[in-house]
């Protein structure tokens, strides 16, 4: 028997997807012509195209699991894309932030809801809690913007899952009053299941993550469903904990933050998928829900949709506006705080649901609060929008007004092995406002049948610019034929005028090598740039300490802001923390010479100067660090001669772990000065 593919609503299942994608597609256009909020755009599609509209499609199994898919996406981008530091430094406003979006909106709510619509005081409460929470509907305009890691939205998702927990928690407690198991026990296993929830996700997470990423290569398909997987099982321990899934992802989101770095490949690949598909059809099965005709069922349900939709903006218009005072935040801050917590979708749907099915509220409640899901949905969009593209000019003006020198990055690569991990810690070094693209090369000396040789360059180097796009990395690949591959780094170095060099670490010496020097030695011979010597035994991402090892006297070279710079850009990335050994003097320098950004490192100093002993330092590194060693070039203020033993130890009693040695660009003094 065949069906009708054009009958209404529409059941071909291709059909349909075909009429999801081309919403999606065209959506961002028109609205862009019209400069509106692209989200606007899905939001209204699916009013228009859903039961309430032209009924084109239901609001079937498929459309609330492609919905429900969106939503934890949002979830776990928001907590994903957190800068754990700021997030750490900024929780106590975070807290204060949750507690006010939750308090205002609850109170004006009871407010309005048993003085002004006469409510009893359970629907009271519960419809009051509606007002408290809010859905990051508009997260993903602050995220394109380049606004992920600003402390106004780190302080709104904090206050989001505070506000948001609180909320579900009272549902909890209304669906147990109105089932009459709201006692002692009841409230004991809640807590308790949630205790384990958390603290298996949180704690086992990360520990899972770090074990899939070291063991399985490539960040490939694998390690994509790896990460849906996690969030997804966290979403159901969510659940069966007591509470809504969209807890789990964030969970999710903050346990693996510091595993997938923010210019990772992998990275990409799952804000590609998020903001290319489910996203966009959870924003239009948000509009299939609103039904416009509630605005013709007479004054009753007109009144109390509107009481509803003032009382809910007004309260985190409050909360907004008193959190913007207390922290000193400009108006644009304050704004962008009200635009992204001020939309109601998710859990204000699973609040009136719930309490519509237990016979708590009624029909002019439940339509009510459709009209109130449109307005301040669209609110939100307009708000984000226009603050956070103000922020965000800001923020690119500032960092044009920085008085840096030009980093220029060029990463030497020899196989494709230290490739993936020689970009990747590029691209994590790489300053964030530097628009020069991350320079890599490969060097093939003039030999006998040197023509095979630059075609493995060719190839290691296609693989390189093809690991490079699915991250969004701009590369500029070099393929050089030269006397030797000191040489030809040098040359090269000079001809882009490259502020950092990166090598990869060889392991083995050869005779030849023994006699006339290998490439490091002739490289520190040639140049005074900085240069990061690396060996990695496990991929970039699973580092979550940086051990640093700083010789007496670091703090004079030339090269000292550049490679503190490029360790904390790393560190930040990897949302890791630092381990310095270093001398009191080094210590009091990192302490009072640098900006604010970096002092919000979180840096734990120990005292060190006994290089004949370093190795000692080593016996006590945990899993998950990475070990660098501040190095110098000869005749320099930092100079230690133990300092050139340093490589031939490692090799021989540290070679299966990863380590980095950097030697800073130093200001050259003349050995015939120094024997005076």
């Amino acid at each position: 028997m065949t069906h009708n593919p054009f009958q209404i609503p529409i059941h071909d299942p291709i059909l349909a997807f075909l009429l999801i994608l081309s919403i999606i597609l065209l959506s961002p256009i028109i609205m862009g012509r019209l400069k509106i909020p692209s989200i606007i755009g899905l939001i209204v599609a699916g009013v228009i195209i859903g039961p309430h509209g032209l009924f084109l499609l239901e609001r079937n199994s498929s459309t609330i699991l492609f919905s429900t898919i969106g939503l934890m996406y949002i979830m776990f981008l928001a907590a994903l894309e957190l800068d754990l530091h700021d997030f750490r430094q900024n929780r106590n406003r975070s807290l204060i932030f949750g507690a006010l979006t939750f308090s205002l909106p609850f109170s004006v709510g009871v407010l309005a809801c048993r003085y002004v619509l006469g409510f009893e005081w359970i629907p009271t409460i519960l419809v009051s809690s509606m007002f408290s929470t809010h859905t990051l509907l508009s997260y993903p305009i602050a995220s394109r913007l380049g606004l992920g890691r600003n402390e106004t939205v780190t302080v709104a998702v904090g206050g989001t899952i505070i506000t948001d927990t609180a909320v579900l928690l009272v549902l909890a407690g209304i669906t147990g009053l109105a089932s009459g198991e709201a006692n002692l026990l009841y409230w004991g296993k809640l807590l308790f299941s949630l205790s384990a929830f958390s603290f298996l996700v949180l704690w086992g997470f990360p520990r899972i993550g770090a074990w899939f990423f070291k063991n399985i290569e490539g960040e490939k398909t694998a390690h994509y469903i790896f990460v849906l997987t996690m969030v997804f099982f966290a979403g159901f321990l969510a659940e069966i904990s007591g509470v809504e899934a969209i807890i789990g992802a964030f969970l999710a989101g903050l346990a693996l933050n510091s595993l997938i770095p923010h210019k990772s490949v992998l990275m990409n690949r799952i804000e590609f998928t998020g903001n290319s598909l489910f996203i966009p059809y959870f924003l239009i099965s948000v509009g299939m829900l609103v039904d416009l005709r509630v605005l013709l069922q007479g004054w009753g349900a007109l009144t109390v949709a509107i009481v509803l939709t003032v009382v809910a903006l007004v309260g985190k218009w409050l909360a907004s506006l008193i959190t913007g005072f207390l922290f000193k935040y400009t108006k644009h801050q304050t704004n962008l705080l009200f635009g992204l917590t001020s939309a109601h979708a998710a859990a204000t749907i699973a609040v009136v649901t719930v309490g519509y099915d237990l016979e708590i509220i009624d029909e002019n409640v439940l339509n009510g609060t459709i009209l109130l899901i449109l307005i301040t949905c669209l609110v939100a969009s307009f708000v984000t929008e226009k603050s956070g593209r103000t922020l965000a000019l800001n923020e690119e003006r500032e960092s044009k007004q920085e008085d840096n020198e030009q980093q220029i990055i060029l990463a030497t690569v020899k196989n494709i092995d230290n490739m993936t991990s020689i970009l990747d810690l590029a691209t994590f070094m790489k300053e964030s406002h530097i628009k020069e693209p991350i320079h890599v090369l490969r060097v093939a000396e003039e030999r006998v049948g040197f023509e095979r040789y630059i075609q493995k360059n060719t190839k290691i180097l296609d693989e390189a610019a093809s690991y490079a796009a699915a991250s969004e990395t701009e590369i500029n690949v070099i393929n050089r034929l030269d006397i030797n591959v000191a040489s030809g780094i040098h040359r090269v170095a000079k001809e882009i005028n490259a502020s950092h060099l990166l090598l990869g670490w060889k392991m083995q010496v050869t005779p030849s090598e023994r006699i006339f020097g290998t490439t490091l030695e002739k490289l520190l011979s040639y140049t005074n740039q900085n240069i990061f010597v690396c060996n990695f035994k496990s991929p970039v991402n699973t580092f979550n300490r940086l051990v640093i090892l700083v010789p007496s006297g670091a703090e004079r070279e030339k090269g000292f802001y550049d490679w503190v710079n490029a360790l904390d850009n790393l560190t930040k990335n990897l949302s890791a923390q630092q381990l310095i050994y270093s001398t009191e003097l080094t210590k009091n320098y990192f302490e009072s010479s640098f900006n604010e950004d970096s002092n919000d490192i979180p840096r734990q100093f120990k005292p060190f100067d006994d290089w004949e002993d370093f190795l000692i330092v080593t016996q006590e590194l945990q899993e998950g660090d990475l070990l660098i060693i501040v190095s110098a070039h000869q005749y320099t203020i930092s100079y230690n001669p133990y300092l050139d033993k340093v490589p031939s130890k490692l090799a021989k009693h540290f070679s299966e772990r990863s380590f980095i040695i950097i030697y800073p660009e130093q200001y050259a003094i003349d050995a015939l000065e120094l024997s005076i």
